[in-house]
């Protein structure tokens, strides 16, 4: 059958289930055609999942993964595998699964053992803290390892770790040495199961490691459960982190998923900077911090491409210490493509009352800007805890991001004052960091001296890079550049980003996420329709609106007269502060003479139909400036290309990007404005949203806002993708120079009649 599109067959699904009662994860109807499939699951009670059922449906099933997130021990996922001799006559050939990975999960082994008699072709197979099972019984690794050769299974990829108990010495060996091929280059160890002997066998091994994983997950909600295992966890991290700076075998290293500490980051020893604010001078001991002769070693392997990590910071979470986590990575890995940082819910404070997330690292001062030195990054996922949300940013702390938040004037000012108000915390800052120096210079002496440490002395370039960490001097350097010339490209390779959110998104749909708790510019809510237009005889409030709406539908031309009568300021309808802030400033202004009064309640209904819109004001006895918007004009009429205003001086228009969005570009083709009001930042912002081919501008500035800056606009359009073929410039009061007519011939192209 014909379709209007070309389609292809689902080749792969994910589906993730939170607080959900759904006892059966493989009742979904799924498509044969599958190859790879993903199940997260957070906060089930007790669902069961049948393997045997996914792969009847799913004959050229090759990757399964199924997670278990925030779970307790009593409401974990069971996976199982039912295969009786009903289904072996519906499917009588192997299984195509070539990838299994299960996480957090509940599996009989005996069932996974009957799987593996049908999975010959099996290369990958990663059991992550599997959880016990209703019998209460842990995996024998030793009973698995043999079922896997008796099968004549060889694994280029493996992973096997219980939740609630460590590997034997013997079940280690036989891993290393039977599981694990002689060429793989891949290691993957739970933390708990980390010990010196290991990781010394695991980095002996010459140029040959790209992937080393040290797996650690919550599977309980109560921080006290875990803070039984604290000191293995501990132990096996500071292993790592000790073997990631001296190893000499990590020159091919590209992917590491490991626990890590803020302290073993804090290279100068300032997660202590959590009041610089109030205090102007550095405590005794962060001065005695610097007393070591040798300066900090960072990590070697410095061609990462991947970098999965789990955090365990100090509580309070303090900017300070995001400052000193994305400068240590930026510096260190700048090489990156994928980053994804989980702070579990054991750092959180088990006293108070519900845990509490890390939440300022999405703040300006947290220095997640600081990634911005790596070009590379394409996908980036920052997880705290996955019951809460964050609350404490604004959108001007992260929509530098994109494109339209790092070109928008209004955000960047904010930024800027944002900096400003920096000034007490840096002075200090300041003061404390030449106290410290003092300290600090006769050690760096002493290295370049005597030369006599050669990893160290290697790690020299990146350690003076690093002088700054954790500083909110780093930051500012770096957001002078996120607020500074227009042709710098904020993350150029960002692809997907995720902000406690399970799946990764385009930058601009995750940061369009209302739960994030950005502050969004709201468009004003729809106002009452004209009070008389042209097609609509007059109607009252509050049917207004419905009925002119129901009379448009399906047009696509709209021409309206806009006849307003005196209004006070009552009668000004907006939701959010700034917004009301602004028309206190009209009323303010206007009410100085009797003949002038400002009249807000006009909107046009958004039909999606348009394709044409004409607004006039018409001439009143009174003189009444009426203001408006375009925003939500442009936003729910999609197919507009044409709009076209006459003010007569008297209706005052402006256009305001969304803070948070993708750079959508409108259909707008034609914009005349005649008479009209128009603001000059508002002009500029439009034009990076809009592929226009007719500007003609007859307009004043608003009041207290200055002339048109023709050089900045008419330079701006020059390094857009516009290609005009008709531009008319009249503003009142002021002459375009010869060198803006001459821009203007240069922005025309030659074909243009």
């Amino acid at each position: 059958k014909p379709t209007l599109y070309k389609t292809s067959p689902l080749k792969e699904m994910n589906i993730y289930l939170a607080n959900s009662t759904q006892k059966s994860l493989d009742s979904f109807p799924l498509p044969m055609s599958l190859s790879k499939m993903t199940i997260k699951a957070s906060f089930l009670h007790r669902a069961q999942c049948d393997l045997g059922s996914i792969l009847l449906k799913c004959p050229s099933l090759e990757e399964f993964c199924a997670e278990g997130h925030g779970m307790r021990v009593s409401s974990t996922v069971v996976m199982s595998f039912w295969w009786p001799k009903r289904r072996q006559e519906l499917h009588p050939h192997p299984f195509s699964l070539r990838s299994l990975v299960l996480s957090n999960i509940a599996f009989a082994q005996p069932e996974l053992e009957n799987l593996l008699r049908l999975t010959p072709n099996l290369k990958e197979l990663k059991l992550v803290a599997m959880m016990l099972f209703y019998n209460k019984m842990s995996f024998d690794w030793i009973r698995l390892f043999r079922s896997l050769t008796e099968n004549n299974i060889t694994l280029d990829k493996a992973h096997f770790s219980n939740f609630e108990s460590r590997m034997s010495e013997e079940e280690t060996e036989l891993l290393l040495s039977n599981v694990y091929p002689k060429s793989s280059q891949e290691r993957s160890f739970w933390a708990f199961d980390v010990t010196p002997q290991l990781l010394q066998t695991v980095f002996l091994q010459p140029d040959t490691l790209t992937t080393l994983e040290v797996l650690w997950k919550v599977a309980s909600l109560s921080p006290f459960t875990e803070e039984r295992k604290r000191p293995a966890l501990v132990a096996a991290a500071r292993l790592v982190h000790q073997y990631l700076c001296v190893s000499p075998h990590l020159v091919h290293l590209t992917t590491l998923k490991t626990e890590i500490h803020l302290e073993d980051l804090d290279l100068f020893h300032r997660a202590g900077y959590t009041d610089l604010d109030r205090r102007q001078s550095a405590t005794p001991e962060e001065i005695a911090s610097d007393n070591s002769p040798l300066p900090p070693a960072v990590w070697g392997c410095q061609g990462l491409r991947s970098l999965h990590i789990v955090l365990h910071a100090p509580f309070p979470f303090h900017p300070v210490h995001s400052r000193i986590l994305f400068g240590y990575i930026s510096r260190v890995s700048p090489a990156l493509v994928d980053l994804q940082i989980s702070i579990p819910q054991g750092c959180h404070d088990p006293f108070s009352n519900g845990h509490k997330s890390p939440e300022y690292y999405l703040q300006l001062k947290g220095g997640l800007c600081l990634l911005n030195r790596m070009k590379y990054l394409q996908r980036l996922k920052v997880v705290s805890d996955p019951e809460y949300t964050i609350k404490t940013c604004e959108d001007w702390d992260l929509n530098w991001m994109l494109r339209s938040g790092f070109l928008c004037r209004d955000a960047r000012n904010k930024r800027h004052k944002e900096i400003m108000s920096w000034s007490e915390w840096r002075r200090n800052e300041d003061q404390i960091e030449r106290t410290r120096a003092r300290v600090w210079q006769p050690a760096r002496s002493y290295i370049d001296d005597t030369n006599h440490h050669n990893s160290l002395t290697t790690d020299m370039p990146i350690l003076d890079q690093l002088q700054d960490l954790g500083l909110l001097l780093d930051v500012e350097d770096m957001l002078e550049r996120v607020i500074g010339p227009r042709k710098y490209r904020p993350m150029p390779s960002l692809e997907r980003l995720s902000f406690n959110y399970p799946i990764l998104l385009r930058p601009e749909e995750e940061l369009k996420r209302g739960h994030l708790g950005l502050s969004t510019v709201v468009s004003p809510e729809p106002l009452p329709s004209p009070s008389q237009c042209l097609l609509a005889k007059q109607l009252e409030q509050p049917t207004a609106r419905s009925c002119l709406k129901k009379k448009l539908a399906g047009a696509a031309r709209f021409h309206c007269c806009i006849y307003v009568e005196t209004f006070t300021i009552h009668d000004l309808v907006f939701r959010d502060n700034p917004l009301r802030q602004l028309l206190t400033q009209f009323q303010d202004e206007y009410k100085r003479t009797r003949d002038e009064i400002v009249a807000i309640n006009v909107c046009i209904p958004p039909i999606s139909t348009f394709t044409s819109l004409i607004l006039t004001r018409r001439p009143f006895s009174i003189r009444t400036v009426v203001q408006g918007s375009l925003n939500s004009i442009l936003q729910n009429c999609p197919a507009l290309e044409s709009v076209k205003v006459n003010g007569l001086f008297e209706l005052a228009l402006t256009w305001t990007p969304l803070i948070i969005g993708e750079l959508q570009h409108f259909a707008l083709r034609n914009l005349l404005l005649d008479s009209v009001i128009f603001k000059p930042d508002s002009l500029e912002d439009l034009m990076l949203f809009t592929r226009l081919k007719v500007l003609e501008l007859a307009a004043i500035p608003w009041r207290d806002y200055g002339l048109y800056d023709w050089s900045i606009i008419l330079e701006l359009i020059r390094s857009l993708p516009i290609s005009l073929d008709l531009i008319h410039i009249l503003t009142q009061g002021q002459r375009l120079t010869p060198q803006g007519l001459q821009k203007i011939l240069n922005i025309l192209p030659v074909v243009s009649k």
